[in-house]
């Protein structure tokens, strides 16, 4: 669940210099991560059985723009506040945001034949 992810993101500054309690909590908001992204991921068969090879390969697509803009904008906030934790907070923003999103919009019903 997205949710559990961004409060474990949002968690990792406030670790400090314990290395282990900041990998402790990225690997709970990746396994987070991982069991929403598996509610996400079913939804275009859902919505268009007959074209979910193509809106996956759409969706996929639209998802790897953000990896790649997200480690730029990371570095331009690090330096611009010298700070991991603003970088963990837009991060967490971001998964809400998404989150809150696809919960508004999203629906299992068939669209397309």
């Amino acid at each position: 669940d997205f949710f559990s992810a961004s409060c474990s993101v949002l968690r990792v500054p406030s670790t400090h210099a314990a290395q282990s309690g900041a990998l402790v909590l990225m690997t709970a908001a990746v396994a987070c991560y991982g069991f929403g992204t598996s509610g996400g991921a079913v939804n275009p068969i859902d919505i268009a059985p007959r074209y979910a090879g193509t809106l996956m390969g759409l969706t996929n697509t639209a998802g790897t723009i953000p990896g790649i803009v997200g480690v730029y904008v990371s570095g331009l906030i690090l330096q611009a506040t010298d700070s991991w934790a603003v970088v963990f907070q837009v991060a967490a923003a971001v998964t809400l945001v998404g989150w809150l999103f696809f919960v508004a919009c999203a629906s299992g019903e068939r669209e397309f034949d």
